[in-house]
């Protein structure tokens, strides 16, 4: 499973799908380490990205840091 999935959850705030993208990744052998760095992390790098140019507010990256917030309890 790709972890772009996971990238693109983060960056729409879609909590629910990000649960079971990880758990999926999980099962489909990826590392919790590798699904924290390549699939959370990175998209908020993206939603940082998309915050200091303009094109993404506060309640957004809020939204996108809830879901990674669920990402990272699983």
């Amino acid at each position: 499973m790709a972890l772009s999935k996971v990238i693109d959850s983060v960056v729409n705030a879609d909590t629910e799908a990000v649960a079971g993208l990880i758990r999926e990744a999980l099962d489909g052998g990826s590392s919790p380490e590798q699904v924290l760095k390549e699939g959370l992390i990175a998209g908020m790098d993206v939603v940082g990205e998309e915050f200091e140019s303009g094109d993404l507010f506060l309640p957004e990256m809020l939204a996108s840091a809830l879901t990674m917030k669920t990402g990272v309890g699983i």
